[in-house]
């Protein structure tokens, strides 16, 4: 249900961007830019956020999860693979609603 919510909110984000934009993107298309390079543009700011607040919020989330994980009696090791995971889904998750916008 997060992850809906989150991509609704992508979405509208997405809209207020390109209705804002857009007459930099019908002059670039005008000018002979490639549609890959627009999405590239687009999609840009919305990968600065995504990167930004997962920059912020893994080691807020290895600190607390770590403290968590102390109390139980059988050790759980955090791997960074598991945060480079997450980070990776949520790229993914980020581009899909906006790539169809």
């Amino acid at each position: 249900m997060a992850i809906f919510i989150a991509a609704m909110g992508l979405i509208g984000l997405s809209l207020f961007n390109s209705s804002r934009r857009n007459r930099e993107v019908g002059i670039r298309k005008a000018m002979g830019a490639h549609s890959g390079t627009i999405m590239r543009l687009l999609l840009g700011d919305f990968l600065k956020l995504v990167v930004l607040s997962n920059l912020i919020a893994i080691p807020v989330a290895y600190l607390v999860m770590r403290r968590i994980l102390s109390i139980f009696s059988y050790a759980v090791d955090l791997k960074a693979s598991v945060f480079l995971v997450v980070v990776m889904i949520s790229l993914l998750l980020s581009i899909i609603p906006v790539s169809f916008h």
